[in-house]
């Protein structure tokens, strides 16, 4: 269901990049392209698993048998993740920095891909990967992403005030989604405990309160699930697909419909795409 799974790792961590001319054709004749993004402490194998569920459920949220021709899926993987347990447990600072040199990447992934409109799904520290990739196409002008879609940001509100680093000015005209749910124990404890030795400025994660109040777009939704089930629960997906306009779902929660949604309303019958390839090594270009 995944077209691609790209390693997004930089030489500054380890790991091969994606090569630009690597990228498959396939994507020339797509309108949308959909970029999934997995948090802190996950591996390549884990993350994958996570992104077919996630695209089974937005699937089936369609009410057809599989996405439009024209939408394609990338599964990226990031250096959010150490094969050494102790350290995995302990480096999430470090993981931080991480996300954003990997978001700056990720954007000259999404550069590279020539589709008319991509949309960023990210979940927890993956979100600071996607606010990172907004921040850098503004810098550049690029005008490419059209969706950033943030589940349980692990990220500080603070962050994203008017006067923080990805706060609204800093950011392009792309529509910023946000899934946050009061039941994510992560954010409420963990993650507040962790934060302050990364960056200044902590507080109460975006994830967790779905703030700051006005700052993300209106169709962001408060949920019922816990940190860990953002890609296996048909929730999230199923709001993702309504905030698209593909759905034809129930049981969704309730948020104010746009005017104009990114890929318009019925869809026709999508062909079967091939099985996830994985691409790695190299450099961006």
């Amino acid at each position: 269901m995944i077209d691609f799974t790209v390693d997004l790792r930089s030489p500054r961590v380890g790991g091969g990049v994606i090569l630009q001319e690597e990228l498959p054709r396939i994507f020339t004749d797509a309108k949308s392209v959909v970029v999934l993004v997995h948090g802190y402490a996950v591996d390549s194998d884990h993350a994958t698993g996570e992104y077919e569920s996630f695209v089974r459920s937005l699937i089936d949220s369609t009410g057809l048998d599989r996405l439009p021709s024209t939408m394609k899926v990338i599964g990226v993987t990031w250096p959010g993740s150490d094969e050494r347990i102790l350290i995995n447990a302990a480096s999430f600072p470090s993981r931080v920095a991480a996300a954003e040199h990997s978001g700056e990447r990720l954007l000259q992934l999404v550069q590279s891909l020539g589709a008319r409109s991509v949309i960023l799904v990210g979940h927890s520290l993956g979100c600071r990967v996607v606010l990172r990739a907004l921040t850098a196409a503004r810098a550049q002008g690029a005008d490419v992403i059209s969706l950033a879609y943030l589940m349980a940001a692990a990220v500080p509100e603070s962050h994203c005030e008017a006067t923080g680093e990805f706060g609204a000015d800093r950011m392009p005209e792309a529509r910023q989604v946000v899934a946050s749910s009061r039941h994510d124990v992560v954010l409420a404890g963990v993650f507040r405990l962790a934060m302050p030795f990364a960056r200044s400025g902590g507080g109460p994660a975006v994830g967790y309160t779905g703030g700051p109040v006005g700052r993300w777009d209106e169709e962001s939704a408060r949920l019922t699930l816990g940190h860990t089930k953002y890609w296996r629960s048909p929730k999230a997906p199923q709001h993702l697909a309504k905030v698209l306009g593909i759905a034809g779902i129930r049981d969704v929660p309730t948020a104010v419909p746009r005017e104009r949604p990114v890929l318009g309303g019925a869809i026709a019958r999508a062909e079967r795409r091939p099985r996830a390839r994985h691409v790695r090594s190299g450099s961006v270009r």
